[in-house]
């Protein structure tokens, strides 16, 4: 191709008129192009107005509670017993630890074995990563401050980018790892999310630093809001902040709004 041919095509190609992803956009051709540096994106796609981004909003909000699509956690076996079957514990330790538990629910069985001093904290962490076949992370850099920090403190676990790939963050679990928060992270953020196992002792290191970081953006409606009220604060917050880029998922737990404008604003909702 001629270049002189090759920049007029280029030069039409960069002025043609973009695509609204609205199913009922009713503007014309010179109204999408004349829009073309003021739409907004929501979860990738480009909508021309605001009247086209909340109609798309509203379908994902009405759409999200039904919510059956999370992945469930894989069957593993209990605690006790692995370390159990491993020689880690005795049956006489593992019975104390089951007596604890019952006289305290909230209590996990790992946290019962260590304060009994039947296992280390180091063998709890190497037992929970056994138990889900994940690695165990030994240590980490700073948070991930992308990840909000309610979501971290509500399913115990901290967040990190990795060193050499930047589009792969860890979510590190003391515990039970919550696969929804993973989900939704992964939507979110718009990358790949890896699960392991870190020490309680490591996680809370990390969740107090976050808690002492300025500058938290993060507002979190703890009262169970309907499905108008939800899309009419997401709405206010995106007029207040002039976002241009709105992603929204959910875990079991919270719908995760997290906006793009003068500043970046994250916004839960307990559902």
């Amino acid at each position: 191709m001629h270049p002189f041919t090759r920049a007029l095509t280029s030069v039409r190609h960069t002025a043609a008129a973009p695509v609204c992803s609205s199913d009922v956009c009713a503007a014309a051709r010179w109204q999408l192009w004349a829009r073309r540096s003021t739409g907004f994106r929501l979860n990738g796609d480009w909508y021309c107005s605001e009247d086209c981004l909340n109609i798309a909003l509203a379908k994902l909000v009405v759409e999200f509670p039904a919510r059956a699509q999370h992945v469930p956690s894989a069957h593993v076996l209990p605690l006790g017993l692995l370390m159990l079957a491993r020689g880690i514990i005795d049956e006489l330790q593992l019975r104390q630890a089951l007596a604890a538990k019952n006289a305290n629910p909230s209590l996990r069985i790992g946290e019962c074995l260590c304060q009994l001093g039947a296992i280390s904290e180091g063998e709890l962490t190497r037992g929970l990563a056994a138990q889900h076949s994940l690695p165990v992370l030994a240590a980490a850099s700073s948070p991930d401050h992308a990840m909000p920090l309610a979501m971290m403190e509500h399913s115990r676990c901290l967040a990190f980018r990795g060193i050499y790939h930047t589009g792969l963050m860890y979510l590190g679990f003391d515990g039970v790892v919550d696969r929804s928060l993973i989900a939704a992270a992964e939507k979110v953020l718009d990358c790949e999310c890896e699960p392991c196992i870190v020490s309680s002792l490591l996680l809370e290191q990390h969740i107090e630093w976050r808690r002492r970081e300025k500058g938290q953006k993060e507002m979190v409606f703890e009262t169970r809001s309907s499905d108008s009220e939800i899309l009419r604060t997401i709405n206010s917050y995106v007029l207040q902040i002039r976002a241009d880029q709105v992603r929204v998922a959910s875990s079991d737990t919270f719908l995760w709004a997290k906006l793009w404008g003068t500043r970046t604003l994250d916004l839960l909702f307990r559902i």
